[in-house]
């Protein structure tokens, strides 16, 4: 399915559309591989049709949850979507994952859908590299991919005109995000910056706001009737595997280009590792050990 599914992404590139509350979500696209709804969703293949006696499963994150890289039935929600269809669970499983998402774009998608009636089952978060990368690449701790970040604020600087011209013209800003490929310009290879102290500091950081992330999803779950799933990201930057050859091309370009972020990512898995809020929080698994 390879040859297939790059000619199929190859002028979709994964692009992004403008979206309230949570900045960015994926253009609607129709191929073979892969098949996006007008809303922004991957198509789940295997679900039943909608019913209010269906076990509904919602779940969140980005390009790895997404399943950039692999057709439609590849993703992690489809072979959730499949293992139910086996059992005869009649099922649904939406897939909200969005490339670059970090858990608090999630978190915020989540409470748009419970505001709106929504009733999800099941609720499951795929979280934690993209909320490295936000401030590795860049950004602030517990924000957006910074390309999206820094378009959003330049529409809002002292310049009146530039504003009521973006905010008057929807399509302007949505053709704007649109240049926005989060799994390939944001995470390039640029360089890394990030000294000592900074990254100490940054490390605790990141690991308080996913903390603060997953309390609030537990308390909502408990407020709306849903059971939470939280999984942690093991990251390939720090695997500590036998290393295949797969594994050097996927990393390789990163560790030698960006010196120093491994260590980044390596203070932070130690904090979420070390937290007791993680270890005692019900529905919670730390992922990282998978690469070792």
């Amino acid at each position: 399915w390879g040859a297939q599914y790059e000619r199929d992404v190859q002028s979709y590139q994964w692009m992004n559309r403008f979206e309230t509350f949570v900045e960015f979500r994926p253009l609607p696209v129709r191929t073979e591989t892969v098949n996006i709804s007008d809303d922004g969703i991957r198509v789940t293949p295997h679900n039943d049709a909608p019913h209010e006696r269906n076990l509904t499963l919602y779940l969140f994150g980005g390009s790895t949850m997404l399943g950039v890289g692999v057709p439609d039935w590849g993703t992690i929600p489809a072979y959730l979507s499949l293992q139910y269809k086996q059992e005869g669970e009649p099922h649904e499983v939406v897939n909200y994952a969005t490339c670059w998402w970090t858990s608090s774009q999630s978190l915020a998608q989540l409470m748009v859908l419970l505001r709106e009636g929504k009733r999800p089952k099941v609720v499951v978060f795929y979280d934690g590299i993209n909320d490295v990368n936000v401030l590795s690449y860049g950004g602030r701790v517990g924000g957006i991919s910074p390309e999206a970040d820094e378009i959003l604020r330049r529409g809002f600087k002292d310049e009146p005109s530039l504003a009521r011209g973006i905010l008057s013209h929807s399509l302007l800003l949505r053709m704007l995000l649109n240049s926005i490929r989060p799994d390939r310009l944001s995470k390039g290879l640029r360089r890394f910056t990030m000294s000592e102290a900074e990254m100490e500091l940054g490390a605790e950081e990141i690991v308080k706001a996913y903390e603060n992330n997953v309390r609030m999803v537990v308390a909502l779950g408990r407020e709306f009737g849903f059971t939470p799933l939280l999984f942690f990201q093991p990251a390939p930057l720090i695997a500590r595997k036998p290393t295949a050859e797969s594994d050097i091309r996927a990393t390789s370009d990163r560790l030698r280009s960006r010196a120093g972020e491994a260590t980044l990512y390596a203070r932070v898995y130690a904090r979420v590792r070390a937290s007791e809020q993680l270890r005692s929080c019900p529905g919670f698994y730390d992922l990282q050990d998978i690469f070792a």
